[in-house]
């Protein structure tokens, strides 16, 4: 994009980019020195005052410590919780207590950042202070993090809690109570942290620096902005944008390190200055934005800036007014030369400077005197003005001999063409361009031109040959040679219109050679046709003789039916009367079965008649042996009596199965008649079918004597119509003859002919040329 803009604007940039460049470099190096002087300062400075609060923390901490110590040492305090080993025991009336609690209350009444006194029994995990606040049920001393901190440790610490009844952060000085290796319990201090508030607030040394307190675990134990206390800032996500480098600070802070990180938290980038407290084993911290300790850089590069811009304003107004001096003659030159690009060559350059501008004008003069005697050339090869001579001003000047061998060349063409032109009109198509008098394109296109008269003369010469062999009668010309465009359309026409005719001169052919051997075909089925008719004169007489004897034995046959039918309905009349008689007689069975029936139950009373007259005749017997001498003379009668009722009851038995008998025998009678009477009913059915049977046969007697009749006087017509086709087939023999003759003076014009399908003119036709089936008649088509 540069490279498109004016000179004078190119000036400008150059000069004023290079002293910007400068000023930019210089500003850039001023930043980075100021940078660094001002982090070493803040190192520097900053940490030495951190450090020396931290100090000032760790002597306040320190004196503080002294009285839990000594509290510690109090042999009285031992034993006494050595002894006091109930939880939950009344120490009102205690001594030692009531002096130990006035003890505790007289320290923190003497010391102000002294905010409460304790001491707390490992026996009863109870809590005593200055207060005098009674232990709760579910507090234990032993289960506080104080407590078990020094438990661990063994040894005097301070440490940071939260007291769950005040409410409150305290930093604790415990110590611990020995008696030899058993811990007794532990005594302690609170302080405040709030009381640590004026040493840390005076790290001031920003406007918006921010100091607080970290403990061992990343807590924040104290902090300006009492909502972040207790925070943990190790367990913050750092995401770069509102965390940054605060988990690799907060794990320096944790081994007791000092110095300086840059970090991003709660959105603001700065700085932390830190050192440890050893004495509370915490980490004080200083925040201090980067923008606060960048704020004289800014200045220094405000300042820096303004000088820079003043430099470049001077600049400017000296090169404007010597651009302008440089750039205005050229923009002339400039206006001129696009005037000349678009061919005016009417201008004329004056100038009168002498240094290399003056020089460029000149020479743009001397070429605007070169290219009007160009341009003279040109008009004379347009007007053919050959006395124009263009002469090269030097061995260099490869345009004017090139102008010049170009017009010599483009006359010899016009002369080429001139003589080719009128060979050509006078008929002689085989002239041609001499391109042995040209080189380089100029020949390439003599080269060109020929072969063009060559293209168009070679369609013409095969069309020519191939009109003369389709005069001799070959229909097979074609044209074979590779034409394009019109030449090609030409070439496809002739071809096709050869083709059609060679197409339908083959068809012809093709036609009369089935002509013809449908003809011949004909021919030989008219013969065997008039010789079969013979044959089926004859043969229909022969059928109509038989035809005669069917029928006089159709007649017999009916007359024979006739006869068999009245006999068959006397034996049917004959069955009927038979079936009456059984019918009759199955009824006379069935009386006498009745009958026998009521003699079986006459005979079965006189059992029972029997059976009864034997029981008197036992009870007769029965009462003449009661009467004794009496009725001995009744008693044989009573015997008589019984002898013959057991005779009667034995012939009644006898007769009842001889009736039995009977009645078995009348009913096996009554189910022989019921077969009889069966039988008869189906030979009645029978003979009833067999007569129907008998009336189908006589009427199909007749009826096939009638179709016989019919069949006779048909096959008198078939004779009569024989004899016609004998004397047609006669006829058509003479027309058959007369077509094959047609056909075959049609096969010689067409053989007269060349064909591009040479195989039909054998006589013979194709496969592919032979009629359908439907139109070739076989010799056993009869």
């Amino acid at each position: 994009m540069l490279r498109d803009l004016k000179l004078r604007t190119k000036m400008l940039i150059v000069f004023l980019g290079f002293n910007l460049l400068v000023s930019l470099v210089g500003l850039l190096v001023t930043q980075s020195f100021a940078r660094k002087v001002l982090v070493q300062e803040v190192q520097g400075g900053a940490l030495e005052r951190v450090r020396s609060t931290a100090h000032a923390i760790d002597g306040f901490l320190g004196s503080k410590a002294k009285a839990a110590q000594t509290i510690g040492q109090y042999p009285r305090l031992a034993r006494w919780l050595e002894e006091n080993r109930q939880r939950g025991a009344d120490h009102r009336n205690d001594v030692f207590y009531r002096d130990l609690i006035a003890h505790f209350k007289a320290i923190v009444a003497n010391d102000p950042a002294i905010k409460g006194v304790f001491v707390a029994s490992e026996a009863t995990q109870e809590y005593f202070d200055n207060e005098e606040r009674p232990t709760e049920p579910d507090y234990y001393a032993g289960q506080r993090p104080w407590y078990l901190t020094t438990r661990a440790r063994g040894a005097p610490c301070y440490t940071v809690n939260y007291d769950l009844i005040d409410k409150k952060l305290y930093a604790s000085h415990n110590v611990p109570i020995y008696r030899g290796d058993q811990l007794l319990g532990i005594t302690g201090v609170d302080i405040a942290v709030e009381t640590l508030e004026k040493y840390i607030k005076s790290l001031g040394a920003y406007a918006e620096g921010i100091p607080f307190m970290v403990g061992t675990d990343g807590q924040i134990i104290f902090h300006s902005d009492t909502s972040l206390m207790l925070q943990k800032i190790a367990a913050l996500q750092e995401d770069g944008k509102k965390y940054a480098n605060i988990a690799e600070t907060a794990r320096q802070m944790r081994v007791g390190a000092e110095g300086m990180a840059r970090v991003i938290y709660s959105g603001v980038d700065s700085y932390w200055i830190f050192t440890p407290v050893r004495e509370l084993e915490a980490t004080l911290v200083l925040s201090v934005p980067v923008a606060q300790v960048n704020a004289p850089l800014r200045t220094l590069m405000w300042v820096f800036a303004g000088i820079s811009a003043a430099s470049l304003l001077g600049l400017f107004l000296v090169i404007v007014p010597f651009t302008r001096s440089i750039t205005r003659p050229i923009e002339r030159l400039a206006t001129i030369s696009r005037e000349i690009a678009k061919g005016d060559i009417s201008h004329h350059v004056d100038v009168t400077r002498k240094d290399e501008i003056g020089i460029l004008a000149h020479s743009l003069q001397d070429l605007i005197g070169y290219i009007n005697r160009l341009a003279g050339a040109a008009e004379a090869l347009r007007d053919n003005d050959r006395s124009y001579e263009l002469v090269p001003q030097s061995d260099q000047d490869v345009l004017a001999r090139n102008v010049k061998t170009i017009t010599q060349s483009i006359y010899g063409i016009l002369d080429e063409l001139h003589r080719v032109v009128a060979a050509n009109k006078q008929g002689q198509l085989d002239v041609r361009c001499n391109v042995g008098r040209f080189e380089g394109t100029y020949r390439e296109l003599m080269v060109e031109v020929n072969q063009m008269l060559d293209s168009l003369i070679e369609p013409i010469t095969e069309a020519i040959s191939a009109l003369g062999r389709i005069a001799d009668n070959d229909l097979t010309a074609r044209l074979r040679g590779q034409y394009h465009g019109e030449f090609a359309r030409m070439k496809d026409a002739f071809n096709q219109a050869v083709a059609k005719i060679d197409a339908q001169l083959v068809r012809i052919e093709s036609i009369s050679q089935e002509v013809a051997g449908a003809s011949s075909q004909i021919n030989s089925l008219s013969q065997v046709i008039a010789e079969k008719a013979g044959h089926q004169a004859s043969s229909v007489d022969a059928v109509s003789e038989q035809l005669r004897n069917v029928s006089a034995m159709t007649a017999r046959n009916s007359s024979t039916a006739g006869d068999a039918r009245d006999l068959m309905r006397l034996a049917l009349d004959s069955s009927a009367l038979g079936v009456a008689s059984m019918r009759r007689l199955s009824e006379a069975m069935e009386l006498i079965k009745a009958s026998s029936d009521q003699t079986s139950k006459i005979v079965k009373t006189i059992d029972e008649i029997a059976f009864q007259t034997n029981l008197l005749a036992l009870n007769a017997a029965v009462e003449a042996a009661r009467a004794g001498e009496a009725g001995k003379g009744f008693n044989v009668v009573a015997e008589e009596v019984r002898t013959l009722a057991m005779r009667s009851a034995e012939a009644a038995k006898q007769t009842g199965r001889m009736i039995q008998e009977a009645v078995t025998k009348a009913e096996g009678g009554v189910k022989v008649n019921a077969e009889v009477m069966s039988n008869l009913s189906q030979i009645n059915e029978h003979v009833t079918r067999v007569g129907e049977l008998m009336n189908e046969i006589a009427a199909g007697s007749g009826s096939q004597q009638e179709g016989i009749d019919h069949i006779k006087n048909a096959l008198d017509q078939i004779s009569e119509l024989t004899r016609e086709n004998s004397s047609a087939s006669a006829d058509s023999l003479e027309s058959v003859a007369m077509l094959f003759n047609q056909a075959e003076e049609m096969h010689s014009m067409v053989a007269s002919f060349r064909l591009s399908q040479a195989q039909l003119t054998a006589g013979e036709p194709t496969d592919g040329q032979r009629a359908p089936e439907s139109r070739r008649l076989k010799p056993d088509y009869w």
